[in-house]
């Protein structure tokens, strides 16, 4: 379950625009079993000189090798899993209506391979798996607003839809297609805040 990795970082900005770029090779231990595999990830901001309106484009590679819970356990386990692959980009455009007021709207779309999973093949006997391709897309968005200098409330209502070579309705049937959440938070001293 170790990985070193090696990497290396660049950012750039200039006027209204910011870029972060990160590569690097995720470098498994070689009793692990998995070959060595790219990673990256860059970050792009815009925000015009005019107004509070923000936009950023994030893409990503990021890998995971199964725990050694998920390859041992007794019950669920299996030695033969292979790592988790994800593929991302999201959209972000913020904008902060007023002094007291932001909204957030964030699609998105991952490409995944390798997730781990149990397997809902009988013959398997609950053991866990490594799912084909899957594909998630959605969006999310969110709502602030400071009630008093002190007291923030939130919302947010998430949507996320999955589809896989295996199972292209539902793939995942522990994922909620909707999720609503809501939140205040209360900052009484600059130090502390409570959600």
């Amino acid at each position: 379950t170790t990985i070193a990795e090696l990497a290396v970082d660049g950012q750039y900005e200039h006027k209204t625009i910011r870029l972060d770029g990160a590569v690097g090779v995720a470098l498994p231990f070689i009793y692990m079993g998995p070959n060595p595999w790219p990673e990256g990830k860059l970050a792009a901001k815009w925000r015009p000189h005019y107004g509070s309106f923000e936009l950023d484009a994030i893409i990503g590679r990021k890998g995971r090798i199964p725990s050694l819970r998920e390859r041992f356990d007794p019950m669920t386990g299996n030695p033969g899993l292979g790592p988790e692959m994800i593929d991302d980009f999201e959209l972000r455009a913020i904008e902060q209506v007023n002094d007291r007021l932001r909204v957030e709207f964030a699609p998105f779309y991952k490409h995944q391979t390798g997730t781990v999973r149990s397997s809902t093949n009988p013959a398997d006997d609950g053991k866990l798996v490594n799912l084909g391709v899957l594909q998630l897309a959605g969006f999310d968005l969110l709502g602030r607003v400071q009630v008093e200098r002190r007291v923030e409330v939130g919302g947010a209502w998430d949507y996320i839809y999955a589809t896989s070579d295996v199972d292209p309705t539902d793939p995942l049937d522990r994922l909620p297609h909707h999720k609503i959440e809501g939140w205040v938070q209360v900052t009484p001293d600059p130090h502390l805040s409570l959600i």
